[in-house]
């Protein structure tokens, strides 16, 4: 589990995470099992990329938020997609 409680380093104050908050929240974390995040730019739109630092099946991993209700924050779900 990554800890995002003081990911909001930007120093806007305002609480909330941004994208590029949360990629060096989960790069720098010493509870990351593995796990990079990179911030990818294609057409003008910002997304957030996860990869697994070992390949196959048994690399695989999930992502999950607690704590917020992000039902208000996007008009669309994100897209998973399985690489391995």
């Amino acid at each position: 589990d990554i800890d995002l409680s003081a990911a909001d380093q930007n120093g806007d104050g305002d609480g909330f995470i941004d994208a590029s908050e949360l990629v060096n929240a989960i790069n720098d974390s010493d509870d990351n099992p593995g796990v990079s995040a990179a911030l990818v730019k294609t057409d003008g739109t910002t997304t957030i990329m996860l990869t697994s630092d070992s390949t196959g099946a048994q690399s695989a991993f999930s992502v999950s938020v607690t704590g917020h209700d992000a039902s208000n924050d996007s008009t669309s779900a994100p897209v998973a997609t399985d690489v391995s």
